[in-house]
Order: structure tokens, then sequence, then C-alpha cells
């Protein structure tokens, strides 16, 4: 019991903190634009949301709302919207002048109760599946977002007048489609040279190694296809990422402008509902075809690669950990263009078969990258083993080539 409660005080000591941070960041910094974003987005959504089969509350839907458009939105951390629920819950407490002995006796006083409420909306079930259905309808919200950082307060007379805001929307709208292009080449060519580099050095480290001793040899095909292939499939999936079109674009046009003028449109309804539950028969089904996809995949590829292309088990295994990790890193990059995609894409029969296959190797290589990111593996070989040395290279570089200035300047 003892340690219970001091590990509830420690829990309840960090809690203050992190709203003490919050608050001196809110008033160094304040958050002006991204609540009033909030607040907007929050009003916007609540008419257009239902909520099917939940045993929700009124107040319990507002709340879980306001925390998944924070999250959604600015991408607010946790602490910020800890702290922010806070102010929701104590929302005079900012505003006493002076703070006297009253106020703070009720905030201590109430402080356990807040973490507590604040920690269980957190937990909801429902705020996962609430964030999936926001994240596929946030993109008008987000472009509003970039035309105030844009013009700041320039920006309410654009919106105030049509014949402005509509251009103003295409060209911001436009100019996030550049962004994201940008930002995922940034990303691909980044994790190609990591990619390469690594694979390079696994190479070096364990495959040779192992063929050396296990084989007494060196099979050249399965070591070259595993330096190059996984850079080959993020150059492909960066190649093949389609940016949204103009449909797209006046999709977004037309949800905008329906929020500004006062029409959210009738196509536009947002319905969450609590997971299906499955038993018995189809439960059965469900869970044979994901091991079926599993064996068809994993299986499939180890067979094509050890039948035709002599790999051992050691490079089967590097071969198949970084197809899962690769394919992990093209759906998150996916993400960043999906977030500005509005009109809805058509899915075919070749889109369903491609799912069925894809989904093992995500689900694995979430699994990998999130137990990689845990231990630091792979902070560690990208910080220490390549990114260390790299910098040592460079500052050697510009320290010799200031020497050169300053022995040219010394003859001068």
């Amino acid at each position: 019991e003892s340690s219970a409660n001091a590990r509830a005080a420690r829990d309840l000591g960090n809690y203050t903190l992190e709203l003490t941070a919050s608050a001196v960041e809110e008033h160094l910094v304040p958050p002006l634009h991204v609540e009033a974003l909030v607040a907007a987005a929050h009003e916007t959504y609540s008419s257009i949301i239902e909520f099917r089969g939940e045993n929700i509350t009124e107040a319990e839907r507002d709340e879980q709302l306001y925390v998944a458009l924070h999250q959604v939105l600015p991408q607010s951390d946790v602490n910020t919207i800890r702290y922010q629920l806070f102010r929701l819950r104590m929302p005079d407490w900012p505003d006493v002048e002076p703070v006297n002995d009253t106020v703070l006796r009720l905030a201590v006083a109430g402080l356990a109760d807040a973490k507590d409420a604040s920690d269980a909306t957190l937990r909801h079930p429902v705020q996962e599946r609430l964030q999936r259905k926001l994240k596929r309808q946030i993109a008008p919200y987000i472009v509003l977002r970039a035309l105030l950082e844009k013009h700041g307060l320039e920006a309410r007379e654009i919106i105030a007048d049509p014949d402005q805001y509509e251009p103003e929307i295409r060209a911001v709208t436009q100019d996030l489609y550049t962004s994201v292009k940008a930002r995922i080449r940034r990303s691909a060519v980044r994790s190609i040279i990591y990619l390469f580099v690594t694979k390079v050095l696994i190479g070096a480290l364990a495959e040779i190694p192992y063929d050396l001793y296990v084989f007494g040899e060196i099979h050249p095909v399965p070591l070259i296809i595993n330096v190059l292939f996984p850079s080959f499939l993020v150059f492909m999936i960066a190649l093949w990422i389609r940016l949204p079109g103009e449909g797209n674009t006046q999709k977004i046009i037309q949800r905008l402008w329906g929020i500004t003028y006062g029409a959210h449109g009738g196509d536009w309804v947002i319905m969450v509902r609590p997971p299906r539950k499955r038993k018995g028969l189809s439960q059965a089904t469900f869970v044979f075809g994901y091991v079926i996809s599993l064996i068809v995949v994993y299986g499939g590829s180890a067979w094509l690669l050890r039948t035709y292309l002599q790999f051992n088990l050691a490079s089967i295994l590097i071969f198949l950990v970084f197809l899962s990790i690769v394919s992990f890193f093209g759906y998150r990059i996916r993400q960043s263009v999906r977030e500005l995609l509005i009109a809805k894409r058509r899915e075919g029969a070749f889109s369903l078969f491609f799912d069925f296959l894809s989904i093992p190797l995500l689900r694995v290589g979430r699994f990998l990258s999130l137990n990689f990111s845990r231990v630091n593996i792979m902070a560690f070989v990208l910080d220490v083993i390549l990114e260390a040395p790299f910098k040592t290279v460079v500052d050697f570089f510009e320290d010799w080539l200031a020497y050169l200035r300053e022995k040219r300047e010394e003859i001068s």
C-alpha cells in the first residue's frame, strides 16, 4: 500500500510539473490561433458527428471531440491536452487576480481528480476511433490553418470576401500539395541513404561472416539483393505516391465554403460506431484468413528466395525484416498525403487483394518499428555508427578548409 501511495504521489507530482510547464509555455507563446481553430472545428464537427451504439453522454461527447481535434489538427502532445482539459474543468483558474490561498487550496484539492478525469478521457475507447474518422475529414481545417498562418490578420478580410476566398483556398491547397511532395522526397532520400549504408554494414558484419562460417564461401546474389532492395523499394514507394488532384481541391473548396458561409453540405456526416463483435464461425473465419495471408506473404516470400535465389536462413530473415519495416515506412509516408485527401478513391478487386497481402507486412512492420524505437537499436545504428562518423568527417573537412583559408590570408 505504501508503494502504491508513493507511486500515486509521484505521478501527481509529475502531472503538476506538466501543468506548470504548459502554463508557462502558454504565457510565453499564447496559442490563440490554435485554440481558435480547434474551437471553430469543434463547432463544425459537433453538428455532423453521430455516435451510434455508444454509451456516451453529451458532455463526454464534446470532451472526446475536443481531445480528438487537438490530436489531429494541431497534433498537440499529451501534456498540452491535459493542461487544456484542466483549464476546461477549472475555467477561472488563470483569471483570478490575485491567486490567493483559497484558490490555491481549491486547485490542489481538485488536482488528483483532474488528473484521473484527464487520464480517463484520453483512454476512452471511443477516442482512437474518433481520431481515425476525423483524420479522413480534417483536410478543410488543415487548409484553413495554412491560410491563417500565411496571411495572419489579413486572413479575416480574405475570408470575408468570396471573390478572394476561393482562389486563395486553391492557392494554399496547391502549396500544401507541393510541401507534402517535397517532404516525401526528403524522407525518401534520407531513408534510401540510411538503408543502403545500414544494409552494407549488416552485410559486412553479419551476412558475410555467416556465409563464410556456415558455407565456407560468400553467396553474392542474396547479399546484393539485401543491400539494394530496401532502398529500391523506398524509391518505388515514393514514385508511386500520387498527390490529390483537382477533384480533391474542389471538394476542399466546397467544404470550406460551407463552413465559412453557413452550410456544411448534405453529404458530410461522420459516423462513429463501436467495433463489430465477431463470434464463433465468423471470428474463426477472419482469423483463418489472416493466418493464410501471413503464410502467403512470409512463407511464399521465403520459399521464392530460398528456391530461386539461394538465400540462406539468415539472409531470408534479414530480407523479411527490412521488407516489413520499409512497407510500414511507406504506409506512414502515404498518410501525409491522406491527411489532405477528402475525395474518396475507388477501391476495386485489385485494391482489396493488395490490402489482403499488405496488412501482414504493415502489422509486423509496425511491431518491429515500435520495438526498435523502444530499445533504440535503429537510433544507435543511425546516430552512433552512421551519423557520428559522418559528422566527424564533415567537421574535419570544414576545419581543413578553414585552415587553408587562414594560410591563404597569411600569404596575401
